[in-house]
């Protein structure tokens, strides 16, 4: 990532905004590629957390895999991960695993909830060779844990087709409240491996060009977030 090859065990990254960035790898054999990080990570029960960050620009990740917008891998040992707030506004090219937030969510070792994916939002268009997700493009477990994954209040307007509208169907892995453009569909519907509900693009006012859907469909903090025709991460003074 441009701050950082990887955030490890009770690191806090906050207030961070990368504009007109441009990410490149031309090889195969590169894993863990974000716009902020390649790798978020908790170990010895002590929480990584991410809030109020932006990438907006490029990442060609070759043929890379663990590719994403923000952080190319999320996963835990011991401890919780969390991401919020958190904007891609780009392009996205990759190998395995392509998403617009994070490109693999890893999970927990010790049983517990790796962590949460709140109020994140991913614009623009990503592609890969297979999986690709608005918000997360895979979910990985180990077979001796049950640790699981909360994404939330997140949203994906993504253009282009994708594997997962969200992230992948697991039933380790909920979803609550996450909402996606697609091309074709019935307004509100939730799909059923993409965890999210549908806004399609055949809708003649969509959705997000109102204040009323990020303020309170999706709880998002006006104090944040600036909305004008749809979502924008603002300081108070710049906008990203």
């Amino acid at each position: 990532g441009i701050l950082a090859d990887f955030f490890y065990g009770g690191v806090t990254v906050t207030n961070v905004h990368v504009i007109d960035g441009v990410i490149s790898s031309s090889s195969s054999s590169v894993t863990r590629l974000g716009g902020i990080t390649g790798r978020l990570y908790s170990s010895d029960n002590r929480p990584t957390i991410m809030d109020s960050v932006s990438f907006s620009g490029s990442i060609n990740g070759g043929g890379s895999q663990f590719v994403g917008g923000i952080i190319g891998e999320f996963t835990s040992m011991t401890g919780t991960n969390q991401i919020s707030n958190a904007v891609f506004n780009g392009v996205i090219s990759g190998g395995q695993n392509v998403g617009g937030i994070i490109g693999r969510a890893g999970e927990g070792w010790d049983g517990n909830n790796l962590g949460t994916i709140d109020s994140c939002y991913s614009v623009g268009s990503i592609s890969g060779t297979t999986r690709t997700g608005g918000i997360y493009a895979e979910a990985y477990k180990s077979t001796s844990t049950s640790a699981s994954i909360t994404t939330i209040n997140s949203v994906s307007l993504l253009s282009n087709s994708l594997t997962n509208r969200i992230g992948p169907s697991n039933t380790r892995f909920s979803y609550n409240n996450n909402y996606a453009y697609v091309s074709s569909g019935t307004a509100g519907t939730v799909t059923n491996n993409n965890g999210a509900n549908v806004y399609p693009t055949s809708e003649n006012t969509p959705y997000w060009t109102h204040d009323d859907f990020w303020m309170n469909t999706m709880g998002w903090d006006s104090n944040i977030w600036i909305f004008d025709n749809n979502a924008v991460w603002s300081d108070g003074t710049n906008t990203y």
